[in-house]
C-alpha cells in the first residue's frame, strides 16, 4: 500500500510538471477521449489552468470556467495537443483575409499587422497567465507596448496564431 501511494505521488508530480511546462503554449489543450468515441470532449486550454485529480473512481478536471467529473472507467485516454479554437464563425479566416504579421517597431513595442479592433489578441507570460496591455491602433493593425512587463518570454495569441517573443530589458 505504501509503495502505491509513493507511485501515485510520482505520477502526480509528473502530471503537475507537464501542466506547468505546457501552460506556456496558448494553443495547447487537454483533450479527453471517452471509450467508444472517435472525437474528444471539448478541449480545455492549458491557459485555463486545468487541474486533474483522481479519486473514488472519478477523474476530476477543474479549470477556469468550469469543472468536469468523469468516471475513470469511461475514459479511454487523455493527452495534450495543439488545437485551433474559434470563438465563432467570424473568427475563421477567409481566403481574402491576410494572416496577422508581427514586427518589432521599437525597443519595447511590437506591431501586429492585418488585425482590427475586433480581433482577439491576448498576451500570456511563459507560465500561461494573461498579461494586461492596451493595444494602440495603427494604420495597418495594432501596436503593443511591453515596457511595463518584466524581462522574460511571452506568447502573443492573435486569433488562431501564436507568436513567442523574448523581452530582454
Amino acid at each position: 500500500m505504501k509503495s502505491m501511494k509513493s507511485n501515485n505521488r510520482k505520477v502526480w508530480a509528473v502530471v503537475a510538471l507537464l501542466l506547468c511546462c505546457l501552460s506556456a503554449y496558448a494553443d495547447t489543450a487537454l483533450l479527453v477521449y471517452l471509450k467508444g468515441q472517435t472525437r474528444h470532449l471539448a478541449p480545455i486550454l492549458l491557459a485555463d489552468n486545468p487541474r486533474i485529480t483522481f479519486n473514488a473512481g472519478n477523474m476530476e478536471i477543474s479549470y477556469i470556467g468550469g469543472n468536469l467529473t468523469l468516471a475513470v472507467d469511461n475514459v479511454d485516454h487523455w493527452k495534450f495537443d495543439d488545437v485551433t479554437i474559434y470563438d465563432d464563425i467570424d473568427d475563421a479566416l477567409t481566403d481574402e483575409q491576410q494572416e496577422p504579421q508581427l514586427r518589432f517597431t521599437g525597443q519595447n513595442t511590437v506591431s501586429i499587422d492585418n488585425v482590427n479592433d475586433k480581433s482577439h489578441v491576448t498576451v500570456y507570460s511563459i507560465d500561461g497567465k494573461a498579461q494586461p496591455f492596451t493595444p494602440e491602433p495603427t494604420p495597418t493593425g495594432i501596436s503593443i507596448n511591453f515596457g511595463h512587463l518584466r524581462q522574460g518570454t511571452y506568447i502573443i495569441r492573435v486569433e488562431h496564431q501564436s507568436f513567442k517573443i523574448l523581452k530582454q530589458r
